[in-house]
């Protein structure tokens, strides 16, 4: 493809599914377009940009011209089914983004099996029950989330629950689309369960509601800045001045004692993480490696009771 300034269009509601670039993705991709110009390129749908925005205004910046890469989709919802399928292996995404994604791919593809049912339908002779059964088990909503949960680890239930939670958040753009690309961004974080309440109030209340609780994120990442910027200056003032002559003393007990302070913050964690989730809805894969953590914990745990015993016999 010849390498030119193209100018190419923007939709509003693709974009929203690609989140930018942090610092060290944008970094990377500047070195790479100064070692090769504009030869990546940008991939579009037409005109439309499907992803690649920042390639695409910085070779505009900087006046590089670059090529662009076709992608062959026939709707709109493929190019959302192949904009969140794409951005999915992205590692830098934040956990609502990514949970963002996967309902709206999950939705997407449903759509799309849908209608190539329907075309299926006029081209295959109705008595070919066999045909049909097939085709309409593989857009059922079951089968849709259950092949989509697969590729990410995760159960039916939870791709369902990422369908609703996907669907409140394109409502709740409409109202503040400044919450919604916070809370996407990472820098939110809300809960299923307040997202779907929000979703319920009236327009005028969840347009409030919303500038609320980004106030008081933003009053709280202030205040913890604040508080610990004090703390560092407080610590500061307190340190002793440290010559040969009043070296700290060595103490055996330190080391042990710091250990023994941690451990309850671990058992603690342990507990939470029992008795809040739901051990039926996570993957195989987060359930084993846990498992493998525990025992390796057990074990080091194990050793290190033998090393501290005290009677011959091994009680302690």
């Amino acid at each position: 493809m010849e390498q030119q300034l193209y100018q190419l269009e923007t939709d509003p509601e693709l974009r929203r599914l690609t989140a930018p670039l942090n610092l060290a993705e944008f970094n990377e991709m500047e070195e790479e377009i100064k070692k090769n110009g504009g030869a990546k390129g940008v991939k579009v749908w037409g005109k439309t940009i499907l992803v690649d925005y920042e390639y695409y205004e910085y070779c505009h910046k900087q006046k590089i011209p670059f090529c662009i890469v076709s992608i062959s989709l026939e709707t709109w919802t493929e190019a959302v089914a192949w904009i969140c399928k794409n951005q999915l292996f992205r590692k830098s995404l934040s956990e609502a983004m990514k949970k963002y994604l996967i309902g709206k791919r999950s939705m997407a593809e449903r759509t799309i099996g849908l209608r190539q049912m329907r075309r299926l339908e006029n081209h295959v002779d109705q008595q070919d029950c066999t045909v049909m059964k097939l085709a309409r088990h593989n857009i059922s909503r079951t089968h849709v989330r259950e092949r989509i949960g697969a590729e990410y680890f995760l159960t039916y239930i939870t791709v369902r629950k990422y369908e609703s939670y996907a669907q409140a958040i394109d409502i709740l753009y409409v109202f503040s689309p400044e919450f919604v690309e916070t809370h996407l961004a990472g820098r939110l974080k809300v809960s299923f369960e307040k997202i779907d309440r929000l979703v319920a109030l009236s327009p005028g209340a969840v347009c409030s509601e919303c500038q609320r609780m980004m106030q008081e994120s933003s009053e709280s990442r202030q205040g913890l800045v604040k508080g610990l910027r004090i703390m560092k200056e407080s610590k500061t003032e307190m340190l002793p001045a440290v010559s040969i002559k009043n070296m700290p003393v060595y103490d055996p007990d330190a080391e042990i004692v710091s250990l023994s302070l941690t451990i309850p913050s671990w058992t603690s964690s342990i507990l939470r993480v029992r008795d809040v989730s739901n051990i039926a809805e996570t993957s195989s894969e987060a359930r084993c490696r846990l498992r493998e953590a525990l025992i390796s914990l057990k074990s080091t745990t194990d050793k290190m009771l033998y090393v501290l015993r005290e009677d011959i016999d091994g009680r302690i």
